[in-house]
């Protein structure tokens, strides 16, 4: 038995803009909230999606930030970024979008 799936997948800078990737857009809603929109008929039903934040030009060795998704459907979905405070923080972060 085979499965096929579609993929994107993609890096956003702190501001919202697309460092890496196609198929998709990318806008920063407020601090620390974006919103990734996928291109349509990309995906036919809602796919599972993963965001890994990284933390990599934050100015600390010991900075430490988490993502959630929201709102997640077949044409886009939210990520919300906070500190352990835990205040909302702008930061870059890393996706992949795959549909089984």
């Amino acid at each position: 038995m085979s499965i096929e799936s579609k993929q994107i997948a993609g890096k956003i800078n702190k501001n919202g803009a697309v460092k890496i990737g196609n198929n998709f857009t990318a806008s920063r809603l407020q601090e620390g909230l974006y919103n990734v929109s996928i291109s349509p008929d990309q995906f036919v039903s809602t796919p599972i999606v993963v965001v890994t934040v990284d933390t990599t030009s934050q100015n600390s060795n010991t900075f430490t930030a988490c993502a959630s998704v929201h709102n997640v459907t077949k044409n886009g979905f939210d990520v919300s970024i906070q500190s352990l405070s835990p205040e909302h923080l702008d930061c870059e972060f890393n996706f992949i979008v795959t549909e089984v």
